[in-house]
């Protein structure tokens, strides 16, 4: 068997549809060089691996049994790999037809580079900073965390992180390169060692550049080749999570190299960190928190003045106890508010029957509350009715306020379709099944021999195209166009655009809109309810609203439940989001592989079969809950099983 030229490892952890087109663009740029593909896949959950075995058994697999981090998985690929070259590849990561190549022959005419990284574009078509970087010694380092890099990009003082001052179109010598690709010396990996694996995450490239360095190698930067990175695996950049183990990293790569220095090193990436993620905590919740305080101040003002209004008709004196304006006014005000969040009242798209079953519950709350109150705490019934009335009234007069902003609806996606007619079709056929919402103007298939009206044909008009047609998408079909003439339409087009990837079966979509978020991915595998960041809110939210009316209905109801104990220990596993009222049903073997949730006291079993105890009926239940949850469902199961709320 002859000895692979460069052997290509690559780490995986649950994303399977962005390894499926990073392998096809490996073997595509692989035509011309021997190679060998590792995958290493850290313990996923997305049978990653069984797509692997079943579309391209010419690669080695090797399958973790648990996240073993990103340093670790990649030294098992390297030591399993035989090449005289090996390419530390990421999983989300489309090649060009001459990547591999350029890269190969570079270091084959270049004896002193140990290791060469290439020019790298996010999905938008921009050019990723990290693709060229410099060594993070204290001040790069706090230039880069304080955001002083960022206000002066091109400066060599401030932005030697990322080396702004270098032309990104030229080829360049630089001290670190990107571990998304990194393409490395055998000599060199003798020399330098493997990857230091008390790097989880990030950081790994860092150190093993510098070794690489330290033992006497260059490294170097092609802009002749380009690769798309979609960051399809990597958390949110700016996020609380990312700062804290990029600084964990850091702190790392600090104390092994920089000794005395190192003490220096970490107050001052403290004090850069701090101010990033103070404004990462915050910068979220802006937004919400100032609507929120709107809608507040404006309803508790209402129930100020309709208090002293009836106050002034009726008693023509100070009747009600200044307790009313500071315990009953916001106590109303959170309640019409809780309801209104839990119903979708803060989401970007505004649909008024959600407002409405919002007030609709706030008031019956309202009602059962005040059924249950001592007469001496109750609030008088006018104010309570017109309270409820003035929240519906604001409710009417904020959604009529919205809707006049937006005279006309939110503009559909129009998308363009790079592919033949049959592509397209499947495409439309995928978009239509989940529900996305676009417009399709056409697409564009040069080698079709007969041609409609709705194929454009020509690539060269793309552009105008575009301006003439308000274009705002385009599905490129990657096996019927080459990845190096997408990169390159991606940049004439520009980022005003969002671009994706179809794979050769159309049966999934990926893209990215932006380098510092996750890639998306659309595709018939992944239509559950329960992977949708606002179904998640309302979940939790309606966890904490079902909690606190069980605190106010305590004294009443607790007697049906069975377990009372077990049900003030629930409670308090809600309230602290360690548990949720109903979640997955326990026995479950292929639960791993459902949106995670946390442990449910109650399961949809008391909805669909309560009696189900075989493992398939489990899973079919609760794979049919993920995919179809709404907080409705999950009230009609606490009402069901009510009597359980005290379970383990």
């Amino acid at each position: 068997m002859e000895v692979p030229v460069l052997s290509i490892v690559i780490v995986n952890y649950n994303v399977r549809y962005f390894l499926e087109q990073c392998l096809n663009s490996v073997i595509a740029a692989s035509q011309n060089l021997t190679t060998e593909i590792i995958v290493v896949d850290n313990a996923s959950s997305d049978d990653s691996m069984a797509m692997v075995h079943a579309r391209f058994p010419q690669v080695q697999c090797i399958a973790n049994t648990e996240n073993a981090g990103f340093a670790r998985a990649n030294n098992q690929g390297i030591m399993a790999s035989t090449g005289d070259l090996v390419l530390l590849l990421n999983p989300d990561t489309v090649l060009q037809e001459n990547t591999l190549y350029n890269c190969v022959e570079f270091l084959r005419s270049h004896p002193s580079a140990g290791a060469v990284g290439v020019r790298m574009i996010d999905g938008s078509g921009k050019f990723l900073p990290e693709s060229k970087r410099g060594l993070p010694t204290p001040f790069v380092a706090f230039c880069r965390f304080s955001g002083l890099a960022s206000l002066f990009p091109r400066s060599k003082l401030f932005n030697r992180y990322y080396l702004g001052y270098l032309d990104e179109h030229k080829d360049q010598e630089v001290d670190v390169l990107c571990g998304a690709f990194m393409m490395v010396r055998r000599e060199a990996i003798n020399k330098a060692g493997l990857l230091d694996e008390r790097f989880f995450m990030y950081g790994e490239d860092i150190d093993w550049s510098y070794r690489i360095t330290q033992a006497g190698f260059s490294l170097h930067y092609l802009a002749s080749t380009s690769i798309i990175h979609y960051k399809g695996e990597s958390m949110r950049k700016g996020s609380l999570k990312y700062i804290r183990i990029f600084y964990q990293a850091m702190v790392i790569f600090a104390n092994k190299y920089f000794g005395r220095q190192a003490r220096w090193y970490v107050w001052l990436l403290r004090l850069g960190i701090y101010s990033q993620a103070g404004w990462a905590f915050i910068t979220p919740y802006l937004r919400i928190i100032g609507r929120v305080l709107v809608d507040a101040f404006l309803l508790m003002a209402g129930f100020y003045l309709l208090k002293e209004g009836w106050e002034s008709i009726k008693y023509s004196d100070t009747y009600y106890p200044a307790s009313y304006n500071y315990i009953q006014v916001p106590a109303y005000a959170a309640l019409f508010i809780l309801y209104h969040a839990l119903l979708g009242g803060y989401r970007r798209i505004v649909e008024i029957w959600k407002w409405l079953h919002g007030w609709f519950w706030a008031v019956i709350s309202l009602l059962i509350i005040y059924a249950l109150l001592p007469d001496t705490w109750r609030p008088s019934r006018v104010l309570l009715l017109a309270s409820s009335a003035w929240a519906l009234l604001y409710w009417l007069i904020k959604w009529m306020a919205v809707k006049g902003m937006r005279l006309h609806p939110l503009p559909l996606r129009r998308i363009l379709i790079i592919g033949s007619k049959q592509t397209s079709q499947r495409l439309l056929d995928l978009l239509e099944y989940l529900k996305q919402p676009f417009q399709w103007v056409g697409y564009i298939d040069p080698e079709d021999p007969d041609p409609d009206a709705e194929n454009f044909r020509d690539l060269s008009v793309l552009p105008d195209l575009c301006r003439s047609r308000h274009v705002d998408e385009i599905i490129f079909s990657s096996p019927e166009i080459s990845v190096s003439a997408i990169t390159q339409w991606m940049t004439i087009l520009g980022p005003d655009i969002h671009y994706k990837m179809a794979n050769e079966t159309a049966l999934s979509i990926i893209g990215s809109s932006s380098k510092d978020t996750r890639g998306e991915l659309i595709t018939y595998d992944l239509q559950q309810n329960l992977q949708i960041p606002h179904f998640l809110v309302q979940k939790r939210l309606l966890d904490l609203g079902v909690a606190l009316l069980l605190l106010v209905v305590s004294p009443v109801v607790v007697w049906n439940v069975k377990n009372k104990r077990g049900l003030a220990a629930n409670w308090w596993q809600v309230i602290r989001g360690y548990k949720t009222w109903v979640g997955y049903a326990k026995g479950d073997p292929l639960i791993r592989h459902l949106p995670p949730l946390r442990q449910g006291i109650l399961s949809p079993t008391f909805k669909y079969a309560e009696r189900a105890t075989q493992p398939d009926t489990l899973h079919k239940i609760n794979s049919l809950y993920a995919k179809e949850f709404d907080i409705w469902m999950d009230i009609e199961i606490i009402f069901r099983g009510f009597q359980n709320l005290g379970n383990d």
